[in-house]
């Protein structure tokens, strides 16, 4: 009980953190950009062509890292099923709510994170940052994978 209680706590601390890493990610690449736009304008005021070049290469370069890490953070990004839902870690046994194991959810490739594929009446799906099996008929939990997407 005391180790279910100690990970529920450990987790409801670095999930935020996580969170708010890729976010700080995001708005420092957001000031890169700007920075490389006012470096462009300088040197276009200044009329020195290979200068110019240069900073429309770095400009074009912060764009695509900003561009690449908005996509990284809203593929990885997990949105649960319910509004008010907060992340509680799961156990075997445990019961879920049928929106955690729609097809939304679901793992199409098990394989691809080292788990073994799901059995009949059975699915993978992601919970937070694990991933989970689940029995399609009644919600209950078979098998978890930590911390795993």
């Amino acid at each position: 009980m005391n180790k279910i209680f100690l990970v529920t706590i450990i987790a409801a601390v670095a999930l935020p953190t996580i969170g708010h890493a890729q976010t700080h990610e995001i708005r420092k690449d957001e000031m890169k950009v700007q920075a490389q736009h006012e470096d462009l304008q300088d040197a276009v005021d200044n009329g020195d062509h290979k200068d110019i070049k240069k900073q429309a290469k770095d400009v074009r370069k912060a764009e695509t890292e900003l561009r690449e890490d908005r996509q990284h953070h809203a593929r990885t990004h997990y949105v649960a099923p319910y509004s008010n839902w907060s992340y509680a870690a799961v156990a075997r046994g445990d019961k879920l709510r049928s929106r955690f194991y729609s097809d939304r959810y679901a793992i199409s490739d098990p394989g691809m994170y080292q788990l073994h594929p799901a059995a009949r009446n059975q699915l993978w799906i992601r919970y937070g940052d694990d991933l989970v099996l689940v029995n399609r008929r009644n919600g209950r939990v078979i098998d978890v994978a930590t911390a795993r997407y």
